[in-house]
């Protein structure tokens, strides 16, 4: 039996208007600018007319109606071809910048005026280099897959980068732990903690980008031109039993250690030189290994891969078709 209670009455009240006035004292926007959305039919659609007449922008609006069975794409903006109509909307209609956005909106992707695509590791290097204008020598937290980069950017620029287990719970611990004031994932995890509560929120990213993109006539392509050019894969997710993967990846682990310069936090990180590297992991959340590379060499790119195959091959029980 339940204990009796005293509840005389229930009010029920939408936080939404607070949240909104919160986000309205925390990100100031200069100028009016023109945004393409893709809700991804999430829970964050209902809420974007609202954000953008508060902060008076042009919204183009797609896939804003909650739908569970996600009828137009996967709702999952850290891959590129879940954004191809977003893409499409931003060089139609000349948007200032588009903003994909999963299905719980704690997540973002990032598309610039011409459809171009970044990812999450470079959505947290952009917002370093603004950051670091106010906080120099600040620490900024990237996932073990990320783009050393970025890294190298946020280096250059008087940052503290520096390398965490991936996973949104190990990201925000980190921050606390070293007192971080930005952090992401390549998935699209981007917290804050200037100026904001240390978490991830993904209104917060999308309102931040534009102030920083309001304060002046630049195009948001105009802040990537002086990056160096690297060839990068995503995050690739090759199919590992649950029951295997784990020793799978320390089996891995210990061969790479042996023959290269790594970092084992997660998984493991190897480094062939300065900027050329090669990860996998466990997946936190399903039966699968995930796997990146990255070098400003095409010809080492390749032979990364290449040489990661190699040894996962070894093993039935991974799905190695990732490597073309």
């Amino acid at each position: 039996m339940f204990p009796e209670t005293n509840v005389k009455s229930i009010k029920e009240e939408s936080i939404f208007k607070k949240y909104l006035d919160d986000l309205f004292f925390r990100a100031k926007i200069s100028r009016p600018l023109k945004i393409a959305i893709d809700a991804g039919n999430g829970s964050s659609g209902p809420f974007i007319k609202d954000i953008f007449e508060k902060f008076g922008c042009e919204v183009i609006p797609l896939y804003c109606k909650p739908d569970g069975n996600f009828p137009n794409h996967e709702a999952n903006p850290e891959y590129e071809h879940n954004l191809k109509e977003l893409a499409r909307a931003v060089r139609e209609e000349r948007a200032d910048i588009g903003f994909g956005f999963d299905g719980d909106g704690d997540r973002i992707g990032v598309l610039d005026e011409n459809g171009k695509f970044y990812s999450g590791d470079y959505m947290v290097m952009f917002l370093a280099k603004d950051l670091l204008t106010r906080n120099p020598d600040a620490k900024i937290i990237f996932d073990t897959k990320a783009s050393q980069v970025a890294m190298n950017e946020v280096a250059k620029f008087g940052g503290n980068p520096i390398l965490s287990i991936t996973g949104h719970s190990f990201i925000e611990t980190r921050m606390r732990e070293e007192k971080a004031l930005l952090g992401g994932e390549i998935s699209g995890h981007i917290f804050f903690a200037e100026n904001f509560y240390g978490f991830d929120d993904a209104f917060m990213a999308m309102l931040k980008i534009m102030e920083i993109v309001s304060k002046s006539d630049k195009k948001f392509s105009e802040y990537f031109k002086k990056i160096p050019k690297v060839f990068s894969t995503p995050e690739i997710k090759a199919h590992c039993p649950d029951d295997k993967k784990f020793q799978i990846v320390k089996e891995l682990t210990n061969f790479f250690v042996s023959k290269y310069e790594c970092l084992t936090i997660d998984g493991v990180r190897v480094k062939f030189d300065e900027n050329s590297w090669g990860a996998v992991r466990c997946s936190n959340t399903t039966p699968n290994l995930t796997l990146r590379f990255e070098s400003p060499d095409e010809k080492t790119f390749k032979e990364i891969q290449k040489i990661f195959y190699e040894q996962l091959k070894k093993y039935p029980e991974i799905d190695v078709s990732w490597y073309k």
